[in-house]
């Protein structure tokens, strides 16, 4: 079996921001999320400027259904409306 290649979908401030869009991505059926966040942040528990950046990495195959979902993310399409609560 071949490894999949990675490739970036997003990058996002904070380890929080990152999870939330692994979990949203993971929900739409893309399984195979990684996490990629500069060492040095990660080892100082950084979370501000360049330091704080994580990079959201899918398998190639799935990148443009994952682009996709996140520009729908972004658009709102995923928000609970008042009346859904």
């Amino acid at each position: 079996m071949v490894d999949p290649k990675w490739e970036v979908v997003d990058e996002v401030e904070g380890e929080l921001q990152a999870s939330i869009i692994q979990g949203l991505l993971e929900a739409q059926g893309i399984e195979s999320t990684l996490l990629s966040q500069e060492s040095l942040g990660k080892t100082l528990g950084l979370s501000i400027a360049r330091l704080g950046k994580v990079q959201i990495l899918v398998p190639s195959d799935v990148i443009n259904d994952a682009k996709e979902i996140l520009e729908a993310y972004y658009q709102g399409d995923f928000d609970i409306g008042e009346e859904e609560i």
